[in-house]
């Protein structure tokens, strides 16, 4: 049976003007988030995560930013069916942000202004989308407030954000998500930076609003414990592009793609003894100095190896053209479009991106 998919991403790359060049950020993303479901986004910190997101979102400032793909589809549950975000007027998206797509940043105390009350800047937010006068916003600000677990959301309604704890402001951030019912909510690393107990209390808030209102959720995160908890698909992100993708459970239990094995070796296990927890040699690549090949090449385990035996694996590509062999890590395909590995299936809902897999 079809997956029925409420956003649909295709081939979707994000530019920044720098020192002349392109800083590639997002390099040929595509993702498909189905109704009703949690998709998490992985990867180390400048992956080109967030990125995707604030271009979904179309948030990034045009220029410096360059945006563009084949298609951003989202399915507005109209007769007329689903529409591209890439083609939206400023006028028509600032309409889709909040109503149907919303988002919990970062970092609260950045992103709630500081000479505001937060009620006033969720009261904003209603009267915005919604069709309501002030002292109604500022009660369903209050009903807002209460439902995302404040105790005293009376009073905390006209306080500001420094006198607010850092779980209470990721609440405030939610309860200003919610604030239009959205369908689809990004969550960008919201338990940054709290601890382990207020962590569980705001991934559990998430967890019973979407099961109360049906809403899918994007959650953008280097926790994998998070998404083996919580998503039911995985999309793994290593300098801008997407190499590995499925089923959670096949992703964490049968890793494809090096990338995906270091991460997961990384994680902290129970019960393990060890004096020191692995770590992934080296650094992810910078845009403007992208190695050729294989992004991932100067930092695998399985390149190092094969350049210390001085030979060298091959996998001939199914489904391309015919006689081209895959053969070095480091060697670009020279008449492909692209000279980084493709995503393939390894098997049912499950893709990888490497030549040596």
């Amino acid at each position: 049976m079809t997956q029925l998919n409420l956003l649909t991403i295709d081939d979707l790359s994000v530019a920044f003007a720098v020192d002349g060049g392109q800083h590639l950020a997002v390099d040929g993303v595509s993702l498909d988030i189905p109704y009703g479901q949690t998709i998490a986004l992985v990867g180390e910190s400048g992956s080109g995560k967030s990125a995707t997101a604030l271009a979904l979102m179309r948030l990034l400032p045009q220029p410096p930013a360059r945006v563009y793909g084949k298609h951003i589809h989202l399915d507005v549950g109209s007769e007329d069916g689903a529409i591209d975000l890439l083609t939206l007027s400023d006028k028509q998206m600032r309409e889709v942000r909040g109503s149907r797509i919303a988002m919990i940043f970062q970092e609260p105390m950045t992103s709630l202004n500081p000479v505001f009350s937060v009620g006033a800047q969720i009261i904003e937010a209603i009267m915005l989308h919604r069709d309501m006068k002030p002292h109604e916003a500022r009660h369903e600000a209050v009903t807002l407030l209460t439902r995302v677990g404040m105790v005293d959301a009376s009073r905390t309604v006209d306080q500001y954000p420094h006198q607010l704890s850092g779980g209470m402001r990721q609440r405030v951030m939610i309860a200003m998500a919610l604030a239009c019912e959205p369908a689809l909510l990004i969550a960008d690393e919201p338990t940054t930076a709290l601890d382990v107990t207020t962590q569980k209390e705001i991934l559990d808030l998430i967890g019973n609003l979407q099961a109360e209102s049906g809403m899918s959720v994007l959650f953008i995160t280097h926790d994998l414990g998070l998404v083996a908890e919580r998503a039911a698909y995985t999309y793994v992100m290593y300098a801008g592009r997407i190499v590995e993708h499925g089923q959670s459970q096949a992703v964490l239990t049968k890793p494809g793609h090096p990338y995906t094995k270091a991460l997961l070796a990384c994680a902290p296990q129970f019960r393990t003894k060890a004096n020191r927890l692995p770590v992934i040699a080296g650094s992810p690549p910078t845009r403007m100095q992208k190695p050729s090949g294989c992004p991932f090449h100067p930092r695998c385990e399985l390149s190092s190896k094969k350049a210390s035996e001085g030979t060298r694996k091959t996998k001939e590509s199914e489904n391309r053209e015919i006689g081209l062999i895959l053969a070095d890590c480091a060697m670009p395909r020279s008449n492909a479009s692209c000279d980084a590995p493709t995503l393939y299936d390894v098997s049912e809902n499950h893709w990888v991106a490497c030549w040596e897999t």
